[in-house]
């Protein structure tokens, strides 16, 4: 016989066999599994297995994404818009009851990791660290004003009555979608722009806001015994973000080129590293009582200057757009939205909407008249980031259980995170449509800008040569070529040809031991040609390539390996 003991407030099943006989009870086998029973009955379990509680609602979303997924591409709209709406659908409908709280929580908190590390993946550190001025100025003033606004209307209208509740309104209407800013900016390939590298610093200064804010707001918890002050944990926070910042340029300037040179000799290895290192990162930071989105934002960005990263961000692509399909999907069914809830906070949600949406990006354009951009450039700036944060539903939820917000301000923010994030992403489809309607408005930026795009490469893309793979004989064969002033791009596979091409091109300008040198590069004593040292270099398979012009001829690009635009930036700096 079998006894199965599930009690209702329990995982663990117990199934215990027995041998009845005559006289005895024999235990004769005993097993313990945990299941997740969820709130299904067994019922569910009976004639073939099914009712899995996250594979129903997870697979009919997944199907219905995948049939309005066509329907907005046709229509030249966002698929997050999708995933939010199947999301409330299926909250609405009661599937989502099946999907314990803890479950989505964690595939939120996985899918805000995922896109932060691309995010950091994607940040060029030297020109970040150029354009300081400019991410400070635009960044912080971005934050205060928007931050003054909306604690000014939360008092004005009697949202807010406390200070402590119209700082955290007013911040919570601040904060920028992460996830919809990096997206955007990745589908319009922008990353590396001026506008790109300027939001992606004002996206980290407004993650530092979010991570005090909830330090602070962690004080307001009734079951935090913390004796330290408020002062204190600020302190104690600032500490562990300086010390996390130390301990990963040391890894990157030292350890992680080295050690992703390593798991560089195979797909399947990369995969594992990437996922390994920016995971236990943000592990680590979490296990350190830091915030792991930051933890992992940052593993990105100590990754950014290895020469693997094109090939990380191949890899890691297809689980960052799942987990951000995760994340709108749990958002949507997280959204309690009722009929009497919307009734009360409707007004002042569009307010708040019509404000971040249509008129505060206004806010960068006059921030851009101040620091001398170019009018697309505060442009850009200023639609890309006109949404209410997925993060600002967290610290409305927390600020709601910590009884800091009531139900009604708690309201208004969730409604105004999903009308912004709505029309915020339509806006991005239509920026450039947008822009030539009313780029006229911004003409006085330009007359008045001080601060231009970095050059493009001064790589001819048309009537060049192409050479599919590179050794002595290709080296031979593109020197024909340049001496013929045609451009050559190599396509080779093999990472160890790195510093080859920069020592052998971007050599040939400077002197050495006091004698000038012209178009020549000097090696162990001797001043040689730019194809001797290649050909030598090449030869000794302990250096490695990419890269640029010698002196006064045209380029010779390589590409390709691990790296290919790594390899365009090396030709552009020679």
């Amino acid at each position: 016989s079998i006894r199965l003991d599930v009690p209702s407030s329990s995982r663990l099943v117990q199934v215990v066999a027995f041998s009845e006989l005559p006289s005895t009870s024999k235990v004769i086998h005993h097993r313990s599994a945990f299941l997740s029973m969820s709130s299904l009955d067994l019922e569910w379990r009976r004639g073939g297995g099914g009712g899995d509680p996250i594979v129903i609602p997870l697979g009919l979303m997944l199907l219905a994404l995948g049939a309005l997924a066509l329907v907005f591409h046709k229509l030249r709209q966002s698929n997050i818009i999708a995933c939010i709406i199947i999301g409330m659908v299926v909250g609405g409908t009661g599937l989502g009851d099946h999907v314990s709280k803890e479950l989505t929580d964690a595939f939120i908190e996985l899918g805000i990791i995922l896109v932060l590390f691309m995010g950091g993946l994607e940040v060029d550190v030297e020109a970040f660290l150029s354009r300081w001025k400019l991410v400070v100025l635009n960044g912080l003033g971005q934050i205060v004003l928007n931050l003054g606004l909306f604690c000014a209307i939360g008092v004005l209208t009697g949202t807010t009555k406390e200070v402590i509740d119209t700082i955290f309104f007013g911040l919570a209407c601040t904060l920028s979608s992460t996830i919809l800013v990096l997206g955007a900016l990745k589908n319009r390939d922008e990353m590396e722009s001026l506008h790109g590298q300027i939001i992606l610093g004002l996206m980290v200064l407004q993650d530092v806001c979010a991570v005090v804010s909830l330090a602070v707001l962690a004080t307001f918890d009734p079951e935090n015994h913390s004796e330290n002050s408020l002062g204190v944990e600020i302190a104690i926070m600032f500490g562990k973000f300086a010390a996390l910042l130390v301990i990963l340029a040391i890894l990157s300037k030292y350890v992680l080129t080295r050690l992703f040179r390593l798991f560089a000799v195979s797909g399947e290895m990369l995969f594992i590293g990437t996922v390994g290192y920016a995971f236990g990162i943000a592990g680590l930071c979490g296990l350190a009582s830091f915030s792991a989105e930051i933890g992992g934002f940052f593993a990105g960005v100590s990754l950014s200057s290895v020469p693997y990263r094109l090939e990380i961000e191949h890899k890691v692509e297809p689980i960052k757009a799942f987990g951000v399909v995760l994340f709108f999907f749990m958002l949507g069914i997280n959204l309690q939205i009722t009929p009497e809830g919307l009734k009360d906070a409707a007004a002042m949600s569009f307010l708040i909407a019509l404000l971040t949406v249509f008129v505060l990006p206004t806010i960068m354009w006059g921030l851009g008249f101040a620091t001398g951009l170019k009018g697309r450039t505060a442009f850009m700036m200023g639609i890309v980031i006109n949404q209410v944060s997925e993060f600002s539903l967290i610290l409305a939820q927390l600020a709601h259980k910590f009884e800091v917000f009531d139900n009604k301000q708690f309201q208004i923010v969730t409604f105004a995170t999903v009308i912004t994030l709505l029309f915020s992403s339509i806006g991005h489809v239509q920026a450039d449509n947008i822009y030539s309607k009313i780029g006229w408005l911004l003409s006085p930026l330009d007359r008045r800008s001080t601060e231009e795009e970095a050059a493009e490469e001064a790589f001819d893309f048309k009537g060049h040569v192409v050479l599919l793979g590179f050794n002595e004989t290709g080296l031979e064969i593109a020197e024909i070529y340049r001496k013929e002033n045609k451009d050559v791009l190599v396509i080779q596979l093999d990472p160890m040809l790195d510093k080859t091409f920069k020592k052998a091109y971007k050599s040939t300008h400077g002197a050495a031991n006091g004698h000038a040198q012209h178009n020549g590069v000097f090696i162990e004593g001797e001043v040689i040609s730019d194809q001797e040292a290649a050909s030598r270099m090449i030869s000794d398979r302990r250096t490695s390539l990419t890269a640029g012009p010698t002196s006064g001829g045209p380029n010779v690009m390589a590409a390709g390996g691990d790296d290919t635009q790594e390899s365009a930036a090396a030709a552009a700096a020679a």
